[in-house]
């Protein structure tokens, strides 16, 4: 057998592997991130702001806007069940972005996108949009934006 060959031969698998390694860690540390997304739709749930608030990266909400969305959307946490994943990715050594759907009691869904920042081993939120992802007329359609500047890469 030819030496390119073998090379070949070698190079493929070797290859292969590394792709699914770099997948295996990049699923394994969006997937960590999801529960701080819950936790925050549960505060949002019980009106709780400082749950609701310690969910957030302190560089893109305050105390007072969190507490502010709460009150002012609360048609967004009510009746919540649960969250759907659909997509998830990198954006850096340290972001991530997250999207999926909320889903409610009584069929009702709504679209939501995530931005994560890992901080001392700890995922926060950077910004989240809830509901449309275009024009942000919350007469024509509930959604709410919160947060700082999208992350490198977005």
């Amino acid at each position: 057998m030819p030496r390119e060959g073998l090379v070949v031969i070698i190079l493929i698998p070797a290859i292969a592997i590394i792709i699914a390694i770099v997948y295996w860690v990049i699923r394994r540390n969006l997937s960590k991130g999801q529960p701080v997304i819950k936790k925050f739709m549960e505060a949002g749930v019980e009106k709780d702001v400082e749950t609701a608030y310690a969910c957030w990266s302190p560089q893109c909400a305050t105390r007072e806007e969190i507490a502010q969305l709460i009150e002012r959307t609360y048609e967004l946490f009510g009746g919540y069940k649960r969250l759907a994943f659909s997509s998830g990715r990198t954006c850096g050594s340290d972001h991530y972005s997250m999207g999926g759907s909320i889903i409610y009691s009584g069929r009702r869904r709504l679209s939501f996108e995530a931005r994560l920042v890992k901080e001392n081993g700890v995922f926060r939120i950077t910004s989240v949009q809830i509901g449309s992802t275009g024009m942000m007329d919350i007469m024509k359609s509930p959604s709410v934006s919160l947060g700082g500047p999208l992350g490198p890469g977005l």
